[in-house]
């Protein structure tokens, strides 16, 4: 082997990579002081990296790297959630604010409740009002407020993991 082909395989002899050539380049080292010298450098380097002081670290690493990968909250998000819900519960109080509106809408609830456990094939359940709509679809708008508050905790739960 030539200087210049032992010199290019010193680096995956020092690593234990190199298995199929390493008699010629052993044989090579044995008789060129050159390339002995330089493979004796190369062995070294690792235990004279591990010799090196480990360098103090600045004292506001930590908070500096914490303050760099810490979750951005979206302001737009939080007001959204916020609006939608002050929405959701001014619709809720006004429509229930006084003491007749609950009990009228108690009271025909129970009696569609009535009239659907008595029901029999045959017979008409009876036409709902307009109460009941309302109520629908307010259901639906706090489900809807539901899924996407899960939607925004499932979002969050992904960074802080």
């Amino acid at each position: 082997m030539t200087c210049a082909e032992v010199r290019s395989r010193l680096e995956a002899v020092v690593d234990g990579e190199l298995d199929a050539a390493l008699p010629d380049v052993r044989q090579h080292l044995a008789i060129c002081g050159a390339c002995r010298r330089q493979h004796e450098e190369a062995a070294s380097l690792p235990s004279r990296i591990r010799a090196l002081p480990t360098p103090a670290l600045p004292e506001d690493l930590l908070p500096q790297v914490l303050r760099r990968v810490a979750p951005r909250t979206r302001p737009l998000e939080d007001w959204g959630v916020l609006a939608s819900e002050a929405v959701l519960g001014l619709v809720v109080l006004w429509y229930l604010s006084g003491l007749d509106g609950l009990l009228g809408l108690g009271q025909r609830t129970l009696s569609e409740l009535d009239a659907a456990l008595g029901w029999q094939p045959g017979r008409s359940l009876g036409s709902g009002s307009g109460v009941d709509l309302f109520l629908l679809l307010l259901a639906l708008g706090v489900a809807l407020l539901a899924v996407w508050h899960l939607s925004l905790l499932s979002r969050n739960l992904r960074r802080w993991t």
